[in-house]
């Protein structure tokens, strides 16, 4: 709380986005126009007056650039006397922001955390049993594959497909489940869902006890993204500088 206090006026004179979040700090503006350019710069040097006039200094070598956008010129930009790197990913609050907002990368990351876990079930526990399994995945799987859904539902099919197959792996450790089509373990394994059915369902922010979807078929799904007017500013090329001393 004091530390909230402390930088409470960080932002006094900044004429582009700037966030806070506990320790972390972001700074965004548009680019595509010089006077954009200039306009990011003058505030990232306000930053530093500011740290300057309350010792509390930025940790330089943390800070990066994420330029946003397909014709994004990529200019770099300075923090004081310091030259700033640039970055093709970044990760915020957990998250894995790449420079395509595609999240392919927060969609494989996922994955691969979800599948760890699988790994240390399937070793650790000898039972199969649904009744051990299913509260297993739920406690320790599926969180992995559920956090933040509605910031990063995925784009492309091969995401999609990527975090099915933790799911269609889970299923298979289910004793006597192995042998049935994917589909029809799902049936088996009330409660539990298609990958994409989650996706979708997460970002319009639905309850978990919604009742089970009507049996499933191989007609393809229209997925529309949502609307965040908070990413109004990334529609355009844009710079997203992160970082805190």
């Amino acid at each position: 709380m004091l530390f909230n206090i402390f930088i409470s006026d960080l932002d006094d004179g900044i004429t582009c986005t700037l966030t806070k979040f506990a320790d972390d700090t972001k700074l965004s503006g548009e680019v595509d126009i010089l006077e954009g350019r200039a306009t990011l710069q003058e505030d990232l040097d306000r930053l530093e007056e500011w740290a300057n006039k309350t010792l509390m200094k930025f940790n330089k070598d943390k800070c990066k650039v994420l330029h946003l956008g397909k014709h994004n010129p990529g200019v770099q930009h300075r923090l004081g006397s310091t030259w700033l790197g640039s970055s093709s990913v970044e990760r915020d609050l957990g998250v894995l922001v790449d420079n395509k907002l595609n999240m392919s990368e927060q969609c494989a990351a996922a994955a691969k955390k979800a599948n760890r876990m699988l790994g240390c079930i399937n070793k650790g526990i000898t039972s199969t049993d649904k009744e051990v399994i299913i509260p297993l995945y739920s406690a320790l799987v599926r969180p992995h594959l559920e956090y933040c859904i509605q910031f990063w539902s995925p784009l492309h099919k091969k995401d999609v497909d990527r975090l099915e197959r933790v799911q269609r792996r889970a299923t298979k450790m289910i004793k006597g489940l192995g042998s049935l089509l994917y589909e029809e373990r799902l049936r088996e394994w009330q409660g539990l869902r298609p990958a994409l059915w989650l996706q979708l369902h997460g970002a319009l922010g639905c309850p978990d006890h919604i009742p089970s979807p009507a049996p499933l078929t191989h007609q393809p799904l229209s997925v529309q993204p949502c609307h965040n007017p908070d990413w109004e500013h990334l529609q355009g090329p844009g710079e997203r500088l992160k970082g805190w001393g």
